[in-house]
């Protein structure tokens, strides 16, 4: 099963980026696609945050009035938040599994992160970076599982590299 919102083009377009940028305003909601040769493919939707010049969704940088991330590959302004359907225990996702994961990032602002559910050596699940187990987990969907992925299973990681994750 092909997800449209995983699909990047082989070779990414850096004006309509910039162009996109240009548009981005702290407090609107944004979805920002990445490309990650660790996690894959990934998007983040939430609440844009200026940091001085930086433009951050969910403390993940999307760029600059003078810079755009090498793995930005598309930014989009949205209307509202894309819902989260069926919820899943986390002992429910396996490794491959298409998830879309609400996180509370903070007090005051919620992302959807959709990805590809990656296991980690000596346990634990990620998105994208994001522990599929913890408190700020609030819900997840699975869009399609790894039997149905049209895509190469990734391989399982050997260690966690972030030391801001949900539930910490």
């Amino acid at each position: 099963m092909l997800i449209p919102e995983l699909q990047i083009p082989a070779r990414r377009a850096l004006q309509p980026i910039r162009d996109q940028l240009a548009l981005v305003e702290p407090g609107e909601l944004w979805s920002a696609t990445f490309s990650s040769s660790r996690y894959g493919v990934f998007v983040i939707e939430g609440i844009v945050i200026r940091s001085a010049v930086d433009q951050h969704i969910g403390g993940t940088f999307i760029g600059s009035s003078t810079s755009v991330p090498a793995d930005l590959h598309a930014l989009r302004k949205l209307e509202s938040a894309t819902p989260v359907g069926a919820v899943l225990a986390p002992n429910e996702v396996s490794h491959g599994d298409i998830l879309r994961l609400q996180i509370a990032y903070n007090e005051r602002y919620t992302l959807t992160v959709l990805g590809t559910a990656l296991r980690v050596e000596g346990g634990g699940t990620v998105v994208a970076g994001w522990l599929v187990e913890g408190d700020r987990v609030k819900a997840i969907e699975r869009i399609s599982s790894a039997e149905e992925n049209e895509r190469t299973l990734p391989p399982v990681l050997s260690r966690l590299t972030s030391t801001v994750l949900p539930g910490d």
